[in-house]
């Protein structure tokens, strides 16, 4: 249908037939049904959409609540788009004046009927996902908490299984039984970032390509102001179901004033363009590939032939013609100045200097890739230059030896299915700048102590006030022997009394003890070497909790103690 007035591509209900809608529905709101009613609404005030009526009840459909006879109200999150779903059954209900009413007056520029779905029955809550997914890929609007199901019972898209990345969930693809086929699709709650396909291409049936994002701000960070490449931190998933063949060409299309926060018109004033880098993990460690915008105008700009592949992730950059990538958090301070780098965009041969006090290295390079290492502590610039002449500075500093001591034990024993507090070693807590605890590649918490009962493989990475990291590996494990090894009593205790810990162990080992209070103040250290069979006591002259460790070489346990 050739109409100018179109909702994420589809055309909306014109007045014509959302009179023919409410003439069909003459007699048919009787006793039970269900509904699907998908509107956009960007007026402040509150406005009928369309009534369900007969001669004893009337449900009043608004964009801001549904109303019913008894002046009971739902309230409506207010959206751009909204999909609501509706089901209702009713004992007894007049007879006469039986219908759907739709408002006249809801229309034009600030309201929009999309597509109105009603059911003379009620149906099953699988149907309501599926006809939920029909309309949310349609139309652009996400649906919140629940499954993204197709015709054919296959789910393509759950939160559960995308923690991190449930924000804006957008899709295109084709289901034959529903009459679905979005070829392109842009969110509604942002418009900022449209894909699809191109004019050439096909998509198969029950195949679809689903992406969303991790919620990050999308302000342009400069890694520094000489650098001119600025980065944003919000990472877009892409997820693939069905023939991965339909998406080989696809096209990404960004409206860049909408999509950077506080966009200050770079692309129109100086030489940048926008880059995709993408790859197979989130925080793109895993050979990244760097794609140039394909064109602009006034508005928009386009990237053309994008590949994905089963499960990936891409962000923007904006950066010169010619830059290079590069992560200094690669420089473990304590161990390597290995510095990876990736030179983008321009022609090999490429020509590398570095420049520091007493010292200076150049070389020429015939891959894109370089390894800069041997670096001893300073400052150095870094200027890396094509067979055109095109160049890129930037700046590195080389921290000193790691300050302080960081380690982590690397098993911990949860007894009597309690939680239990992972506490690193760190003799400096001041020079720490963030944590990161990893478990089965999910972040579960940024806090300086992990509490979890959960059992399984974890790493925590430490961010240092200089620019570096450490990750230190381990695992939490339930090991109800050691309830027998080790016993502690009283607990609780009286202030200044004694707390007594009994030692059972299989064989002799030396024995770490400390005492932190609930804010993680270290209260108490004791070391006991070389114990068996043996009893241990100490007390506390404050009341309040507090949590004892217990390590050894290979394992340490946390046990909580009330005074």
């Amino acid at each position: 249908v050739d109409r100018t007035d179109l909702y994420n591509f589809n055309p909306v209900l014109s007045d014509g037939e959302k009179f023919e809608i409410e003439t069909q529905l003459k007699g048919k709101f009787k006793d039970r049904g269900a509904l699907f009613l998908v509107y956009e609404s960007i007026q402040d005030d509150k406005i009928n959409i369309l009534e369900l009526k007969d001669s004893k009840n009337t449900i009043l459909i608004t964009n801001k609540d549904i109303v019913f006879s008894d002046s009971y109200q739902n309230k409506i999150e207010s959206y751009t788009g909204n999909i609501l779903a509706y089901s209702f059954a009713r004992d007894n209900y007049g007879r006469k004046n039986n219908g759907v009413v739709i408002n006249k007056d809801f229309t034009g520029e600030e309201n929009k009927i999309l597509e109105f779905i009603f059911i003379p029955d009620i149906i099953s809550s699988l149907d309501r996902e599926k006809i939920e997914t029909y309309l949310s890929l349609k139309y652009g609007i996400s649906l919140y908490d629940s499954p993204y199901i197709t015709s054919v019972n296959d789910t393509i898209w759950a939160s559960k299984d995308h923690k991190g990345f449930e924000h804006r969930v957008t899709g295109i693809g084709r289901d034959d039984n529903y009459g679905l086929y979005q070829r392109k699709s842009g969110n509604s709650l942002t418009k900022d970032l449209f894909i699809g396909i191109d004019d050439t291409a096909a998509i198969n049936n029950n195949t679809f390509l689903i992406w969303s994002d991790n919620d990050k701000s999308t302000r342009l960070n400069n890694i520094s102001p000489a650098e001119r490449v600025g980065k944003i931190l919000r990472t877009w998933k892409v997820l693939l179901k069905g023939d991965h063949n339909s998406f080989g060409n696809t096209t990404i299309e960004v409206l860049p004033e909408i999509l950077f926060e506080a966009y200050d018109n770079r692309l129109e004033t100086t030489d940048d363009v926008l880059w995709i880098v993408k790859s197979r993990n989130p925080d793109f460690s895993f050979e990244p590939e760097y794609i140039r915008q394909s064109a602009s105008d006034k508005e928009k700009i386009l990237f053309e032939d994008i590949n994905f592949e089963d499960e990936m992730y891409f962000s923007f950059l904006l950066a010169p013609e010619f830059f290079v990538n590069y992560e200094i958090n690669a420089a473990l301070c304590n161990d390597s100045t290995d510095i990876p780098i990736e030179i983008i965009g321009g022609a090999a041969p490429y020509f590398i200097e570095i420049s520091g006090k007493n010292y200076k290295h150049s070389e020429q390079l015939k891959e894109s890739r370089y390894v800069i290492s041997g670096l001893p502590a300073g400052f150095y610039t870094v200027t890396a230059k094509d067979s055109f002449g095109n160049s890129f500075l930037f700046e590195l500093n080389i921290p000193e030896k790691e300050r302080g001591y960081i380690n982590l034990k690397e098993t911990w024993i949860i007894l009597d299915a309690e939680d239990i507090r992972v506490i690193p070693e760190i003799s400096d807590p001041d020079y720490i700048f963030g944590y990161e605890w990893i478990k089965d590649k999910e972040i579960v918490s940024d806090a300086p102590v992990l509490t979890t009962k959960e059992t399984g493989e974890y790493s925590l990475r430490v961010f240092t006030a200089d620019g570096c990291d450490k990750i230190m590996n381990f695992r939490v494990i339930s090991q109800e022997v050691t309830a027998n090894q080790i016993n502690i009593y009283p607990n609780s205790s009286e202030r200044g009394q004694s707390v007594y810990i009994d030692f059972d162990l299989s064989e002799q080992k030396s024995v770490e003890i400390v005492i932190y209070d609930i804010s993680g103040k270290e209260i108490l250290k004791e070391n006991l070497s070389q114990i068996q069979h043996y009893k241990h006591n100490i007390s506390l002259q404050t009341s309040g909790t507090y949590l004892l460790m217990i390590s050894t070489e290979e394992t340490s346990l946390v046990k909580k103690i009330i005074i």
